[in-house]
This record gives C-alpha cells, structure tokens and sequence, in this order.
C-alpha cells in the first residue's frame, strides 16, 4: 500500500503536513481534556446522602402519629377527602421530619406513597410536624397548574398559620382544607364531579409543552440534587441525557440564529440576484435563484428549528422521570413556620 511521503521543508505539503500534524495534537488533547473532565464529574464530587427512607404507605387520609387533632375530626375529616373524586388529599402529621433537607424527602415520600397517582396525578399532601412548627405542602404535577408556589404559600399565610399561631389547630386544619377545596370548584365542583364521574381530563399537547418549560428550573433543581446523590452509574446516565440535550438545544439555537439571518438578508439578496428576473425561465436560473436568494437555507431552517423544538419539548416531558426519579411529585408547594402559640 503506498504511503505518502513528507514533503520538502518549506513546500506546500510540508505545510500542510505540519498542519494536520497540529490538529492530530489538538483532537488527541482535546480527547483527554473531556475524559478527564467526565470522570472528575462522576467520581471527584462528594456524593451528598440521599434522604432518608419515606414512612410506611398512608392507609387513610389523615395520618396523625402524634396526637395532633382529635380522632373524631380525622375520622370525620378523612371521610371527606376519601370521598372527592377530584384529588387525592392527605394530611400527614408527626413529631418533627428526619435530620436534613424538607424539601426532598417530603417529595420522596409523597411520590413513594403515590398520592393521587389513580387520579391523573391529582395529588395533595400537607406535612405538619408540631415540634419544629412546620407546615409543608406537596403538589402533584395535575394540580400544579391550580395550585403554583406562590398560591400555596398565599393559602397557607391566610387559613393556616393565622389559627395555628392560636393554637386552634383543628380550626386551621379545617380552614385550610375549605380554601383548597374551593380552589378547585368547591361544593358546587364536587357535585358535578361526583355526578359526571369522571376524573380530571387529560392535559392537552400545547398544555403539556408549556407545562413541561415552566417546570425546567425545578427540574434543574431536581435533578442537581439526584446527580449529587447519585452513585458512579446514576451520574453517567444523567450526563449522557445532559449532553444529549444541551447538543440538541445547541443545534436548534443555531438553526433558529442561522435562520433569523438569512430572513433579515432576504431582501438584499433578492434584489442582488441575477435571475429574480424570470427565476423559472430554465433551470439554471432557477437554481441560481435560490442559491442567491438562499431560500433553500431559509425552508430547511425553519423546518429544522421546529423539529428541534419538538424533540426539546419530548425530551422535556419525559426528563423528569429519568433525571428526578420523583415521579408524579417534583417539589411543587410550600412550606412554613407558624409562630409559637400563646401559653394557656
């Protein structure tokens, strides 16, 4: 097989010998730069401690471990939720939640237990944990349109903490609960539920897709945390999906920026074209048409851009799922401290 000879010092194809030598250097060290950075990525990072286990299932509606409200109020209390076809709404109460972040393991165990999974996703969990003074709200994708951060945290400073803060807490309790369950139609939305019974539509594509942008912080959010607690293999799949993703956000802004140019030089292109005269005269002016023109550039751009946008909005709908390992809860609610009651 013939090889090819290194040219003379100083010709053309030492030159060019010298050139393709350099960028051979350049790939190789480039090469090492991402393997070493990905293995720093995966192995460097401390792993952080997931959080700890979640209890054991909810077997009722109102969960009250330590004697928080008085049986016949729950008894009373979880006959109401059970019995609303709209959302799955339970109350879970206990001493104080485990050493570490709220946030987490609230999700955790929300989305363990499968609150509101049998009700397209409809589902609604209060944490309240006496001891420390916390209330915390857990909201399931189907509700999170209804329920946005901003009005949990409204709903829980006006029915909830104003009579904890009284120690009236069955009173709060009830008022709270009233206030979600007018959010969603109140009596009225419960009779034509429970007489149509049906459960809540599916979301539409468009819905969906908004749905899905609105919830990349938290699921940047979600998935750092997953990546910081996750082992060697966890951490490999997540960067794998990462890459993929930011390749494909990198292509279509390329191909929106690409296109949004061409668009902007349309016209001088137009009027400089030799065959905008009688582009379908014959073939070559036709095709000298639009390679002046570039609207060949310009279709496949925008057509390009949309396919991209379509494969970001997928892969946003099914991201969570794979990078949170959350579920149907991603850290949508609230929490809150309420004041020390008065002593009686």
């Amino acid at each position: 097989m013939p090889t090819r000879k290194p040219g003379k010092p100083g010709s053309v194809a030492a030159v060019d010998d010298a050139r393709l030598d350099r960028l051979v250097r350049i790939v190789r060290w480039a090469l090492l730069a991402i393997v070493v950075t990905v293995l720093l990525l995966i192995f460097a990072i401390p792993r952080r401690p997931p959080p700890p286990p979640s209890p054991a299932q909810p077997d009722q509606a109102v969960i009250d471990r330590v004697g928080f409200v008085s049986p016949v109020w729950a008894r009373q209390t979880a006959g109401a939720l059970l019995n609303d076809p709209r959302a799955e709404i339970v109350v879970y109460i206990d001493k104080r939640p485990p050493e570490g972040d709220l946030a987490p393991w609230t999700v955790q165990a929300a989305t363990d237990w499968k609150i509101g999974a049998a009700k397209e996703d409809t589902g609604f969990v209060l944490f309240v944990f006496p001891d420390v003074r916390i209330a915390r709200v857990e909201v399931a994708y189907g509700l999170e349109g209804m329920f946005p951060d901003a009005r949990i945290r409204q709903l829980l400073e006006a029915r909830l903490i104003p009579y904890f803060g009284r120690g009236e807490y069955e009173q709060g309790l009830d008022a709270f609960l009233k206030a979600v369950r007018d959010e969603m139609g109140g009596d009225a939305g419960l009779a034509r539920a429970a007489e149509a019974a049906v459960k809540v539509p599916s979301p539409r594509w468009p819905e969906m897709v908004k749905s899905a942008f609105q919830r990349v912080p938290r699921m940047f959010s979600a998935t750092t945390r997953n990546y910081l607690e996750g082992t060697a293999s966890e951490r490999i799949v997540i960067l794998v999906f990462a890459t993929v993703f930011l390749g494909i956000v990198a292509f279509d802004v390329a191909v929106g920026a690409n296109t949004v140019w061409r668009l902007a030089t349309l016209p001088r292109n137009w009027r400089g074209s030799k065959a905008r005269a009688a582009p379908f005269k014959n073939a070559d002016n036709f095709s000298r048409f639009f390679g002046d023109t570039k609207l060949f550039e310009i279709v496949m751009g925008i057509a390009g851009f949309l396919i991209g946008f379509a494969m970001i909005a997928i892969v946003l709908l099914f991201a969570e799922d794979l990078l949170t390992r959350k579920g149907n809860f991603g850290g949508a609610g609230a929490e809150m401290i309420w004041p020390v009651p008065p002593a009686r």
